[in-house]
């Protein structure tokens, strides 16, 4: 029992990352079927900044967006009692925790979106319009 955290640290280490590969691989595909978009938005008058903060808005928005269905999820099962019957001692979701997953999503988004959003900074307009 006394490397149950440990334990628990390398399974969300492992799936975090595992979800943040999904996310980005998403976020990719996304720029690369919004190419013309993308292309057509440069050409009225959209700066590359507003392009990159458009990508990594969506990025971050997905992300949040399963990220906290998967705390309220997870707050209201522990909301409802000990599930373990007593095995574990402490059994109780910390605001602290739930801080900490906020911040996590909202990284995960960011670095999910970046590459993605670097690819859609760097597309011309010209190359853009040209793809069917």
């Amino acid at each position: 029992m006394a490397n149950i955290g440990t334990i628990t640290l390398a399974v969300l280490t492992a799936v975090f990352f595992t979800i943040l590969l999904v996310a980005g691989n998403t976020m990719s595909q996304a720029v690369r079927e919004r190419l013309n978009e993308i292309g057509v938005l440069k050409a009225v008058g959209y700066t590359h900044r507003q392009v990159l903060a458009m990508v990594l808005s969506e990025s971050c928005l997905l992300a949040v967006t399963g990220g906290l269905a998967g705390l309220g999820v997870s707050w209201y099962l522990t909301s409802q009692g000990d599930p373990t019957g007593g095995a574990l001692p402490l059994f109780f979701f910390p605001t602290r925790d739930l801080i900490i997953g906020v911040m996590l999503t909202v990284a995960l988004g960011v670095a999910a979106g970046l590459l993605p959003a670097m690819q859609a900074w760097h597309v011309r307009v010209a190359d853009a319009l040209r793809r069917k």
